[in-house]
C-alpha cells in the first residue's frame, strides 16, 4: 500500500514538473516574442538608400504596335536608407528607348519617401508609373526591341557616429593615459550607399589640435555624383568625368565642428582629413558625428518586343 502511494506520488510530481517546465518554457518564449516586437531599429545601418524594380508585366514583355497603351511602366521605389528623398531631392525617368519610336509620359509622381526610423522601421515605399502614348512603328519590320531604363538621380546624406580617443601628444609617453588613438573600423554602413569604413588620428607636430582620417567607400551598385549637380542634367544622361565621385564631409565633436576636405572617390574609396583645434593636453574619448552629402545615381533595365499589328487583339504572325 505504501509503494501503491509512493508511485502515485512519484507520478503527480513528475506531472507537476512536466507542467512546470511547459510554463516556464512558454514564458521563455513569451519574453523572447516581447523583447523581439520591442526591439530598437538602428536606421543608421545598412548599405542601402534607393531599391528600384520594375512591377510584373509592367512593362509586359511583348506589345503591339497598335495599342501603345498597353505599354505602361510601373517602378516600385522603396526608400531603405536613414536620410529622407522627396520631388526636390529626388528625380526619375524612362530613358534608353529610341523617341523617333516610343512616346513615354509620366503619369502623377509622388516621390515623397520617408526614410527608415523608429517610428517607420522598414523604410517607405511608392510606385511610379509612365504611359505610352504614340507608337511609330518602322516600315519593313515584323517586330522590333525596345531596351528601356528607369534612371534615379538622387540627394542623399550618411551620418556616422563613433566614440573615439582623441590625444593631441600621441607620441608622448604619459603613464595612466585615459586612451590612446587605435584605428576604428566600421562595418554594415551607416544608412546608405557612401560610408565611413575607417577611422585613424593622424600624428600632427602642433600640441592642442588633433586630426581624422577618414576613409570613405561606395558600399552600393550604384554611382556617386556631385551633390550640386542639377538632377534633370543627371537623368538626361549629361555628366562629366568631373561630375563623378564628389563627397561633401562634415563632421563635430560635441559642438564644435572640425574642419574636413572635400573626397573623390577613385575605385569606389577616397579619404577625407578633418583637423580639430583647441584640444585639452591630455588624451580623453568623446564622440564624433560624421555626415557625408552626396549625389547619387542608379539604375534598372529590361527589354520590350513590339510586334506590328492593325488591331490590338490580332494574333501574332496572322
Amino acid at each position: 500500500m505504501r509503494a501503491t502511494a509512493m508511485g502515485h506520488s512519484g507520478r503527480i510530481l513528475k506531472t507537476v514538473s512536466s507542467v512546470t517546465l511547459l510554463l516556464a518554457l512558454l514564458l521563455l518564449a513569451s519574453c523572447g516574442r516581447t523583447t523581439a516586437k520591442n526591439t530598437i531599429i538602428d536606421a543608421h545601418q545598412g548599405k542601402e538608400a534607393l531599391v528600384m524594380k520594375f512591377l510584373p508585366n509592367m512593362p509586359p514583355a511583348r506589345v503591339f504596335s497598335a495599342d501603345p497603351q498597353s505599354l505602361q511602366f510601373a517602378v516600385q521605389l522603396h526608400n531603405n536608407g536613414a536620410a529622407d528623398l522627396s520631388a526636390e531631392t529626388l528625380k526619375l525617368a524612362i530613358v534608353g528607348y529610341d523617341k523617333k519610336i516610343l512616346t513615354i509620359e509620366p503619369d502623377e509622381q509622388d516621390l515623397a519617401l520617408p526614410a527608415r526610423s523608429v517610428e517607420n522601421p522598414q523604410g517607405t515605399t511608392k510606385v511610379a508609373t509612365w504611359t505610352t502614348t504614340a507608337i511609330n512603328f518602322p516600315a519593313k519590320h515584323d517586330s522590333i526591341s525596345q531596351s528601356v531604363t528607369a534612371r534615379a538621380c538622387y540627394r542623399y546624406q550618411t551620418i556616422a557616429t563613433q566614440t573615439i580617443c582623441l590625444d593631441p601628444k600621441p607620441e608622448a609617453q604619459v603613464k595612466d593615459k585615459v586612451c590612446s588613438p587605435a584605428s576604428t573600423t566600421l562595418k554594415n554602413g551607416q544608412g546608405g550607399p557612401v560610408s565611413v569604413v575607417k577611422i585613424d588620428q593622424a600624428l600632427l607636430p602642433s600640441v592642442s589640435r588633433a586630426q581624422l582620417k577618414l576613409t570613405v567607400q561606395n558600399l552600393g551598385k550604384g554611382e556617386v555624383i556631385n551633390p550640386d549637380i542639377a538632377l534633370d542634367k543627371c537623368v538626361a544622361g549629361d555628366l562629366q568625368v568631373q561630375d563623378l565621385g564628389k563627397v561633401t564631409v562634415a563632421a563635430r565633436v560635441n559642438e564644435q565642428e572640425l574642419t574636413c576636405t572635400p573626397i573623390t572617390l577613385y575605385n569606389k574609396q577616397g579619404t577625407s582629413y578633418c583637423t580639430l583645434d583647441g584640444l585639452p593636453d591630455t588624451a580623453f574619448t568623446t564622440p564624433v558625428v560624421i555626415t557625408l552629402s552626396y549625389g547619387y545615381t542608379e539604375s534598372i533595365s529590361t527589354t520590350v518586343e513590339i510586334v506590328t499589328s492593325q488591331e490590338p487583339d490580332s494574333p501574332v504572325g496572322s
